[in-house]
């Protein structure tokens, strides 16, 4: 619960990478309104391509390859905890030319759990990223997890947890 109560989370991959091996540099501009998906174990989106401000561009060298520019997604789920939330808000902004596989990303999305209406949101890079849950009615942060893992508030937990319900 603490990982997830408004804690920033980290991880680390090391690369090395030795310009003088670089055989080849590309660089390609992307576009599309409405022919972007991404799916993978934790969502499914349809996005747009920010044609305008921040283009979406395909860069890179035979030794490493990513993204730089904007995108936003028009709709999609992600799922968390054996949960599906609706996807209200994505962007995903690819800023770094050095490290194109570590872009800045907000993702708000809201689930229906029992009778809260459960909003997820997480934002930061792929590095270092922080997760923030919010409901309708108001829950406290640990329960708002509690709900999301269990189906169950932490007093409900309690009582029951003694009949086999932990």
């Amino acid at each position: 619960v603490e990982r997830l109560s408004n804690k920033k989370l980290k991880s680390t991959r090391t690369r090395v990478i030795d310009a003088t091996k670089d055989q080849f540099v590309f660089d390609v501009r992307l576009h599309g309104a409405q022919n972007l998906v991404a799916k993978n174990n934790i969502f499914d989106a349809t996005l747009s391509i920010d044609d305008v401000e921040k283009p979406l561009r395909l860069v890179g060298t035979n030794q490493i390859y990513g993204l730089l520019g904007q995108i936003f997604g028009r709709s999609g789920e992600v799922r968390f905890a054996g949960k599906r939330f609706e996807i209200t808000y994505a962007h995903v902004d690819f800023q770094d030319p050095i490290r194109p596989e570590n872009p800045y990303f907000r993702v708000a999305a809201d689930g229906q759990i029992r009778d809260w209406k459960i909003t997820m949101t997480a934002e930061g890079t792929v590095n270092e990223y922080e997760m923030k849950f919010s409901s309708q009615p108001f829950l406290p942060k640990e329960d708002i997890i509690f709900v999301i893992f269990t189906g169950l508030t932490r007093a409900e937990h309690s009582k029951f947890g003694g009949t086999g319900m932990s």
